[in-house]
């Protein structure tokens, strides 16, 4: 039989943001451990501290905030996020709905400069060039010149940063749990499971803590990237 180890890369995509704007507010908030998607909740809700009500990770409006901040991290209109799920139920209706998701916008770049100025650089660059480069060397030229094409080259560093740091701790794990027949099981978003010997599960569960706990350097900043483990699956041979 084998045993299935799975994980979540967590927050990744949150991760080489922050190191590729430079934004070193939301470097500190995840470094801390606090959850980030609560404390943007917060901003975007102009709240001091949490309400009564809060429901923590499953709050709706913790959801709603979290969807709205990250429209607002790939360059999308605040004014147009009242079609997100929930929003009419959290008062955000119409006109007077889109204006508060504007103000919402600008406290969220308020709390985050260096993202905005990421922005604003990004854009320029990508004007004159239409080219974008990921962390790790990847780079993706656009044939389009539009601002379509400007919104995806501005994703690039991000999606497929966190798309080359999946390929490149699945290749270093490969290497380590081939020689005990361990294998590549599936892969879904930013999860992976692998499958080793019954005899291995402990020492496979080692071996990828060690691939993740090795820094990724990212625009000038060393990124240890945390996993969320699953519980391990049993399965037969």
């Amino acid at each position: 039989g084998e045993g299935w180890l799975g994980y979540d890369i967590d927050k990744a995509e949150l991760w080489i943001m922050a190191a590729e704007a430079n934004e070193t507010t939301m470097l500190d908030v995840l470094r801390s451990g606090r959850d980030i998607h609560t404390e943007n909740c917060m901003t975007v809700f102009g709240w001091q501290e949490l309400p009564a009500d809060w429901q923590g990770k499953k709050d709706e409006r913790r959801t709603f905030a979290k969807t709205f901040t990250h429209r607002l991290d790939y360059l999308g209109n605040p004014a147009t996020c009242t079609d997100i799920p929930g929003a009419p139920e959290l008062g955000f209706v119409g006109s007077e709905g889109a204006q508060k998701l504007e103000a919402a916008a600008r406290s969220y770049f308020t709390k985050y400069p260096g993202l905005k100025r990421y922005h604003e650089r990004m854009i320029a660059q990508y004007r004159q060039t239409w080219l974008a480069r990921s962390w790790d060397g990847r780079r993706r030229a656009s044939c389009s010149r539009n601002e379509t094409a400007i919104r995806e080259l501005v994703n690039q560093p991000f999606q497929a940063g966190v798309s080359g740091l999946f390929n490149l701790t699945t290749v270093a794990i490969h290497a380590r749990l081939a020689p005990m027949s361990g294998r590549f099981v599936y892969q879904a978003h930013d999860s992976a499971w692998w499958g080793v010997p019954l005899g291995e599960v402990s020492t496979a569960q080692r071996i990828i803590e060690e691939v993740f706990a090795e820094p990724r350097r990212i625009n000038g900043h060393d990124i240890v990237f945390k996993i969320d483990r699953k519980p391990t699956r049993y399965a037969s041979a």
